[in-house]
């Protein structure tokens, strides 16, 4: 996680898994919303977890079909996530649609051979 993440209002992290970034950047950023998504169904589990800040929400949705409205976070997140999906190059336009005017997308790929376009 890059140290910089949290300074956005709105931070979205696209493949949460079991929800140790989230806690991070909430903890770093309490005056943030901080929306986490994920294909499994983690997510169920974070929502109800003793660890789990007020300023968190985790949602179970897809990398390729996000579930909010255009220009919604100053920042979005992935690590390691994109490439997994049937549609990288989708996921990454996803990410990139929520994203506000001037907002930062922060992902980490495994495969140095990925072309996203």
């Amino acid at each position: 996680m890059p140290h910089n993440i949290s300074t956005g209002r709105a931070i979205l992290e696209i493949g949460t898994g079991g929800g140790i970034d989230g806690r991070k950047l909430a903890m770093k950023n309490p005056e943030a919303q901080y929306y986490g998504i994920d294909i499994g169904y983690s997510v169920y589990f974070c929502n109800k977890s003793k660890y789990r800040k007020q300023n968190q929400r985790f949602i179970r949705a897809s990398a390729l079909n996000l579930p909010f409205c255009d220009n919604s976070f100053d920042i979005a997140y992935s690590y390691g996530v994109f490439h997994h999906t049937p549609n990288p190059d989708l996921a990454f336009a996803e990410a990139v649609r929520v994203l506000k005017p001037g907002g930062a997308l922060y992902t980490y790929f495994y495969m140095k051979s990925m072309k996203i376009t």
